[in-house]
This record gives C-alpha cells, sequence and structure tokens, in this order.
C-alpha cells in the first residue's frame, strides 16, 4: 500500500511503500520505498511494482517504473519510458515483465518491459487502437 505522512492534501509529496498485514493491520515492512503513485503485487507476491521519481516528489514530475523486491534484495528501476511519465497497470501473469501505459504523441499506448530489459516495448493492438 502507499502510505502519507497524513491525509492532508498537501502531504502527497511523502507517499511511501509500505506492506500492511491485512489480517492485523500491522505494518510488516517499511516504509521501504519513496513512490509517485500505485502499486502493483507481482502475481507470487514477492515483488512491488511503482513509479518512483529520481527528483523526489513534485507536481511537474518524470518518474520511471522500478521494482521492490520483499525478498532483500531493495528497488530496482528499470529501464526509463518513452515519456518519463509511466502509468502502471500490471504485471504478466508470470511475473516475468510489466505493464504500462503512456502518452504516445496524442495518444496513450500500452507498453511490455521485463526487468533486465534496456527499452520498453509498444504493444501493438491492430487498426483503431
Amino acid at each position: 500500500m502507499l502510505h502519507q505522512a497524513t491525509p492532508k492534501v498537501d502531504h502527497w509529496p511523502t507517499l511511501q511503500v509500505q506492506v500492511v498485514d491485512a489480517g492485523t493491520g500491522r505494518t510488516t515492512a517499511g516504509p521501504l520505498a519513496a513512490a509517485d503513485g500505485p502499486v502493483k503485487f507481482s502475481p507470487d507476491g514477492t515483488r512491488i511494482l511503482f513509479t518512483q521519481s529520481p527528483e523526489g516528489p513534485r507536481w511537474a514530475h518524470h518518474s520511471r517504473l522500478a521494482v521492490l523486491d520483499l525478498r532483500g534484495a531493495g528497488v530496482r528501476p528499470l529501464a526509463p519510458s518513452p515519456d518519463g511519465q509511466p502509468a502502471v497497470l500490471g504485471w504478466s501473469a508470470d511475473g516475468a515483465r510489466v505493464l504500462f501505459s503512456e502518452s504516445r504523441g496524442t495518444r496513450q499506448a500500452l507498453y511490455v518491459l521485463a526487468p533486465g530489459q534496456d527499452r520498453a516495448v509498444p504493444l501493438d493492438l491492430g487498426p483503431g487502437f
């Protein structure tokens, strides 16, 4: 989950990734990393995908995808996205790749990226998309 210092609107720059036990409500790990937006757990529950701003959170932000390994390997930034403003969508079923959307010219595009890959690959959904 994402956590910020207070619910006040101006405290969004304090967002951090935390893992919370659903049964007890206690934080089991965290804060683990500064985050800019939504998080998605990998299918096996061992990694978290999120966006992170290298300059720290700000309104006109430039962010990149990052993966937090809950087994202790820490945070690993992924290859930069084409426009620098990826929106996290999720993981492939096998957890080998991540899916995100981003502006591409005047349209939105879907991209797939495997951790360790040097660039994101746009998904071609055919005519009309």
